[in-house]
């Protein structure tokens, strides 16, 4: 871990509660610190790990349409 602390941008796609998927939605950007205290570790591989679930689906939807 870093002697300081580290700032993180996470994107946030964000949409009005009554938007029922009209393209109302928006971006944001949540700024995080994460200092010596935090769980930034688990919280990064927690990521890497619904990133690579995402990829292994893509290759999955890509293959079965191209079997088509």
């Amino acid at each position: 871990m870093p002697d300081k602390p580290l700032t993180a941008g996470i994107p946030v796609s964000v949409r009005p509660a009554d938007d029922e998927g009209g393209g109302k939605g928006a971006q944001s950007l949540q700024v995080r610190l994460y200092g010596e205290d935090s769980d930034l570790l688990n919280e990064l591989a927690l990521e890497v790990k619904r990133r690579l679930s995402l990829l292994e689906d893509v290759q999955r939807s890509e293959e079965h349409t191209s079997e088509l």
